[in-house]
């Protein structure tokens, strides 16, 4: 079993929103988000 600690238990203050998930040394996978379609609005105006 690893030492590492769980995720609610690195930061209890988060606990509640926060998944049981072990923390690890390695890196965290990055995947492309899909968020669909995205539309920029010009804040200056026309």
């Amino acid at each position: 079993m690893s030492s590492d600690p769980l995720l609610h238990q690195r930061f209890p203050e988060l606990a509640d929103t926060l998944p049981f998930l072990r923390l690890g040394t390695a890196p965290t996978p990055i995947r492309p988000l899909d968020v669909g379609p995205v539309v920029f609005l010009d804040t200056y105006g026309p």
